[in-house]
This record gives structure tokens, sequence and C-alpha cells, in this order.
């Protein structure tokens, strides 16, 4: 029995508790649509961070999720599996509307004051830019540049631009910042991408925007890593030396395979600059080694960063400096020598303080404070 595309509509009001944004004036409504994720997953803890900062600014929420077209195929695969086929052909069944179209069109109907998507593809997000507009209701795209499949302002003669706030692309930043860092950092510039086994869209678009604009840098080779470990990451570099491949510097895609570059490398004798993505706090640990650089792009930043494009443009009409209204903000960045400023994926109140820093509570700005221990030289 073919199962229906579902759709999750775990639709949950967050009441800010607090005054309206001005006495005597509603508050206002936020919502914000995404694929279902589970308790701890990034479009999960996306979402905590853009509720988060919405009850700070005393901005209500709605929150709404979809079941994924790929998820949806999946799970009727599975339940296929093992089944014996029927004798006569199954009836061809009229195709269902896109479930993430209905939970928009559902969370529409609401009436909000701003809308935050996140679509799977270009033309899902085109497709949700439009149902908005045509509702009124600004909007902002996390994860896709819709550029120029959706222009801005269609009509420069318009009085009235189209009610798109931006489109803040987030995900690939580590990416762009660590391949950046060896641009300025390393004294050749021929590296070495120890790649992720099953490649990430987001990291690649990240690197190919950082190469378009290194000043030096260039990828030497690329190499797939067998298992996203440490041991993965060894053998790329084994191989490199075995084949006598020239490089002078490490890109690794996670913490896992730089540990295991720099074993690599150890095992050679060789020492040169390794920048990796890191993912948590954990590894942090890594720069106590010969790890040089570690970059991430934490899901608490990028919800706090789609609820700040929302409510800047909603509230005072803030648009993006950039024409196609395209948002990368920074990476989360440290290095042996400089730690300060960590967030962690789930540290919202952290991910606030550096977005809205002037309203950072004295909690927030203590834990940005250098600490005795930090101020030490090395013994």
């Amino acid at each position: 029995m073919k199962k229906l595309v579902s759709m999750l509509l775990a639709l949950s009001l967050l009441i800010a508790g607090a005054a309206a944004l001005a006495e005597g004036e509603e508050a206002l409504t936020f919502g914000y649509l995404a694929p279902e994720a589970a308790e701890g997953e990034r479009g999960a803890l996306c979402a905590e961070a853009f509720a988060y900062a919405a009850e700070r600014k005393g901005v209500e929420t709605v929150r709404m999720t979809y079941i994924p077209e790929d998820a949806s195929s999946e799970a009727e695969a599975a339940g296929k599996a093992g089944a014996e086929a029927a004798e006569a052909p199954e009836a061809t069944e009229a195709p269902e509307e896109d479930a993430a179209m209905l939970a928009l069109e559902a969370l529409l109907e609401g009436g909000l004051d701003g809308v935050v998507v996140a679509p799977e593809n270009l033309e899902q997000a085109v497709e949700m830019a439009e149902c908005a507009e045509a509702q009124g209701v600004p909007v902002v795209i996390e994860g896709i540049d819709m550029t120029p499949a959706y222009e801005p302002t269609p009509d420069p003669e318009d009085e009235e631009p189209r009610p798109y706030a931006a489109a803040v692309c987030y995900a690939d930043a580590a990416a762009y910042a660590a391949a950046m860092w060896l641009d300025g950092n390393a004294e050749s510039p021929l590296a070495l991408h120890c790649a992720l086994p099953e490649a990430d869209p987001a990291l690649r678009e990240g690197l190919e925007r950082a190469l378009g604009q290194a000043s030096y840098l260039e990828i030497g080779d690329e190499i797939a890593a067998g298992s996203d470990s440490p041991e993965g990451g060894r053998k790329v570099v084994n191989r490199m030396f075995n084949s006598y491949t020239l490089f002078s510097c490490v890109l690794a895609d996670s913490a896992a395979l730089a540990e295991g570059c720099v074993q690599g490398l150890r095992d050679w004798e060789e020492d040169m600059p390794v920048a990796a993505i890191a993912s948590s706090a954990d590894d942090l640990k890594l720069l106590d080694g010969d790890v040089d650089m570690l970059a991430a792009a934490p899901a608490s930043v990028e919800g706090v960063e789609c609820f700040k494009a929302l409510y800047g443009f909603v509230t005072e009409g803030i648009l993006p400096e950039d024409e196609s209204r395209v948002l990368h903000p920074a990476a989360i960045t440290a290095t042996a020598a400089e730690r300060e400023g960590w967030i962690a994926p789930d540290d919202f109140a952290a991910a606030y303080a550096l977005a809205y820093p002037e309203e950072a509570l004295p909690e927030e700005a203590a834990s940005e404070a250098v600490s005795p221990e930090e101020t030490e030289e090395p013994r």
C-alpha cells in the first residue's frame, strides 16, 4: 500500500512572555518552516536558536516541519522491501501535492509578520518565496542562494520591491574560512583536500567560494577518505607521500580526518599547516596537537542569523548590502593561539550575543572574558 507523502505539522506557539515591541503594540509573529529533524540534529537546533532569538526580542513564533520528499520515498521503498509483487499492475495514482508547500500554505494562513523557510532545493526555494510574496509576507530563505532564479526586484521601477528579506547561506562558512586561512598562512599554496567519504554540497560550495577569492591557494589534490575517522585521514596522507604527490598544507573536512592527517604527517616526519572543519567544542583539543586552525558553522549561529535578517527587515527595512540579498555570516574559528569566542551548536545565548552584542546578558559577557589561566604565558 502506497504511503502518502506525510507532513508533520509540529505546530508550537512559543509566547515570548515579555512585553510587545512597544507599549500598546501587538507582538510580531514569525513563522519557521524546515524539514523534520530529530532532537539534537542540525535542523532542530537551528529552529531552537531561531525561537530563542525571537523570545529575546519579544516576538512570537510558529514552527512547522515537513517530511522531505527523499525521506518519504526512502521510507516507502523500505516498507515495500521484501514484499511479493502483485499479480496485476498497480493503478497509477495522481501525484500528491508537495508536502513542503502544503505546510507553508497552512503556516501563512495563520497571519504572519514574516517567515523563514528552509527548502530542499533551488526550485522549491523559488516556489516558497513566490508563495510568501503572493501573501505579502516577508521571507528569509535558509541555506539556498536563489540568484539569479529569483530576483529581489524584477522591475527597478517598482515602488515596492518583493517582500524577500534575504537568503542566509551559512553551512558553507566553515569550509570557506578554513580555506581562506590556509591562503593567508601557508608558505606554499598547494593544498591537499582530505574530503569526507560522501561529498557534502555545503562544504564544496564554501571551498569553491574561497578558491574564487583566494590570492594563492590551490587544491593540488583531492582525495575522499575511506571513512570519516583518524585512520581514514592517515591513509589519505600516506597515499599522497607514497605516490610522490607534492602538497604543502592540508584542508580536512572533519576533525576526525584532521587528526588522522596529522598522524600521517608524523609518520613521514613532515610538518605543514593543517586546517579543519569542526563540529563541537570537543574538537578544540586538536589545537593542542598539530592542527593549526578549526572552523565551524554551528546551528546556533545559523538560526539566530536567520532571525536577525528577518527581524531587521520587518522592523527597520534593513537589507543585505549585496544586491542579490545573500548573506554569508562568518564562521566561528579558533587557532592554538586564539580560542576565544568558540560557540557550540546548542549555545543559543552565545550565538545571540554574537549577533546582538549590545544586548548581551551579564553572564554572557562574563563567558566571553578571558580567564586568568588564559592570560598566563605558556610554560
